[in-house]
């Protein structure tokens, strides 16, 4: 029984010392940290990614690409524990409804945004063609509709996937 209360509070002052042994973060906003220099220990909320939120379907003919957008914390620099929020976007294919099996690291998404007004910028790369980049520009049109454009940076980076879902420029439903 003593060796039982000692693992437990053992175990208690471990946790207790870990919590309270991190530095709180400073919260700034999106807009603020795209003009000032970024101090350690610093947040950066983006209330702007929001709205696009929740679980959005794309359909045309027997294909249909369902994405699912969460807002998480990324960790943009450990040194100096700098985290700001940044969209995730998961995402599912499908031909004649049934869920065809794809690369999600090359087909998930993550980006963020400076302010309200632009898209949300996702990037893909390839590792095989790495000069072949092509962005992603997710623009909010109103509650239930999504644009989702492909932008390529150079012409021959067109498809740089044999897997390559995207079509050129897809509207997004809310589900």
């Amino acid at each position: 029984m003593f060796m039982k209360k000692t693992i437990i509070l053992t175990a208690f002052l471990f946790i207790y010392s870990v919590a309270f042994s991190q530095q709180k973060l400073k919260s700034v906003s999106i807009t603020k940290a795209a003009t000032t220099p970024l101090q350690p220990d610093t947040y950066i909320e983006n209330p702007f990614l929001d709205k696009f939120k929740g679980r959005w379907i794309w359909k045309e003919d027997s294909k249909a690409i369902i994405l699912n957008f969460n807002k998480i914390q990324y960790t943009m620099d450990k040194a100096n524990h700098i985290v700001m929020d940044i969209l995730k976007g998961d995402c599912e294919y499908y031909i004649n409804k049934k869920r065809v099996p794809i690369d999600t690291a090359k087909n998930n998404l993550f980006g963020a945004m400076d302010t309200d007004s632009q898209p949300v910028v996702f990037m893909l790369t390839n590792k095989e063609k790495p000069m072949s980049v092509v962005y992603l520009h997710l623009t909010y049109i109103d509650k239930k509709t999504l644009k989702l454009q492909v932008n390529f940076k150079h012409e021959y980076a067109k498809h740089p996937y044999p897997d390559y879902i995207y079509p050129e420029s897809m509207i997004l439903k809310r589900d």
